[in-house]
């Protein structure tokens, strides 16, 4: 199950930028989110409805940036891994 917990604006003055996204595979395969018809589908370059990742922080393990090609928006996203089979994430407005 992948659940939102809510949007933050977070600040992009702390990133360190890695060169590409190294998403953890923990993370990667098909989830279900509550009040969505469609699966969410996670890999090392995309997130289904958020877009293109584009950066990863590397001060903190589970943050990137994803890029959306249809709005034109940057969305910074953390991951919270709750369980093996349960996935929790924040996202801020657009950036």
């Amino acid at each position: 199950m992948l659940t939102t917990l809510g949007k933050s604006i977070v600040g992009l003055s702390s990133f360190s930028l890695l060169p590409s996204c190294s998403i953890s595979s923990s993370f990667t395969g098909i989830w279900l989110q509550p009040g969505l018809v469609d699966l969410i589908t996670i890999n090392n370059t995309w997130f289904s409805l958020k877009g293109t990742c584009l950066y990863g922080q590397q001060d903190v393990k589970y943050k990137y940036i994803y890029y959306n090609e249809q709005t034109r928006c940057k969305r910074c996203i953390l991951f919270i891994p709750r369980h093996s089979n349960a996935l929790q994430y924040r996202e801020s407005m657009y950036l």
